[in-house]
């Protein structure tokens, strides 16, 4: 029946026999992976642990720690005033100053609940501002001519707003 020899060894044909032996059990993977997994979990957590344990032992925090070498407050030492808050309803109004040997006007306003304001020049056009209460910063959005960046203040009955160059004072 063979009378050739490449019958009897038959090459190659490109076709892949894919009989594979299950040599480990599809349990005893699943096992091994949640074992690891569970090891990994405890390792985490002990060391952690640790790690919040140390933070608290090393803080050197003494709240009511009376030692010379803490810094003693006498009644020539001045303390930061907590700022006085202007809230915004006080800052709508129309304020004057001088940019560059110029007078210009600004017009703070609340148009629904948007915080706007108006510049001199052009007063159809309205933009935004941005007011933060506890600071009491204004942040003009699409500056004009040195508007940028100020700072409210109250003095007496009246407010200035106040930047490094320039000053306006609310005339109404």
């Amino acid at each position: 029946m063979f009378d050739r020899p490449e019958e009897r060894n038959p090459r190659n044909t490109g076709r892949v026999n894919n009989k594979t032996e299950n040599i480990v059990s599809e349990d005893s993977k699943n096992k091994n992976l949640y074992i690891i997994i569970g090891v990994l979990g405890i390792i985490l957590l002990i060391a952690g642990g640790i790690f919040i344990f140390n933070l608290g032992k090393n803080s050197n925090s003494k709240p009511y720690s009376s030692s010379e070498s803490e810094i003693a407050i006498t009644e020539n030492t001045v303390l930061p005033s907590k700022i006085q808050e202007i809230p915004f309803q006080e800052l709508v109004g129309e304020y004057t100053g001088s940019i560059n040997n110029k007078i210009i006007t600004v017009n703070i306003f609340l148009e629904g609940t948007k915080k706007r304001y108006t510049y001199s020049e052009n007063k159809r056009l309205s933009y935004m501002l941005f007011h933060f209460p506890a600071t009491n910063d204004i942040n003009f959005h699409k500056p004009k001519e040195g508007l940028a960046e100020f700072r409210a203040f109250k003095e007496g009955n009246t407010i200035i707003l106040r930047s490094p160059n320039v000053e306006l004072l609310k005339t109404k």
